[in-house]
C-alpha cells in the first residue's frame, strides 16, 4: 500500500495523511481503500471526453471571434457533443455506484 494513504480508518475512502503527498495522478486513481493503488479508467476516459469537447468548443469559440465583426451569440453546443459528455460522465458514475472494498465500514 502507498506509504502516503491514511491508516486511519475512514470508511471505505481513502485518504492521504499530509495533503502536500497529493499529486495529480490522484485525479485518475480510485477512491476507495480496495482500488485507491489503481488507475481508474471511468475517471481517465471522462477526462480525456470533457478536454476533447472543451477544446472543440474553444476552437469554435476562438473561429467567431476571429471574425473583425463581433459576434451576436456563442457558438451552439452540437447534441453530438452533449451525447458524449452524456456518455462518460454516465459511464463514470456506473462504475462509482459499484463497490470496489470489501472491507466493512467501522462502527
Amino acid at each position: 500500500m502507498d506509504p502516503s494513504l491514511s491508516q486511519q480508518p475512514r470508511g471505505q475512502l481513502a485518504t492521504r495523511d499530509d495533503p502536500t503527498n497529493a499529486s495529480f495522478a490522484d485525479l485518475f486513481s480510485g477512491d476507495e481503500i480496495g482500488n485507491a493503488l489503481t488507475m481508474d479508467a471511468s475517471k481517465l476516459q471522462m477526462f480525456f471526453f470533457t478536454v476533447v469537447v472543451l477544446v472543440r468548443y474553444a476552437l469554435a469559440a476562438a473561429r467567431l471571434f476571429s471574425d473583425a465583426a463581433p459576434p451576436e451569440a456563442f457558438p451552439d453546443v452540437s447534441p453530438s457533443m452533449v451525447n458524449l459528455l452524456l456518455v462518460s460522465h454516465a459511464g463514470y458514475l456506473a462504475y462509482t455506484a459499484a463497490p470496489h472494498s470489501t472491507t466493512p465500514n467501522p462502527p
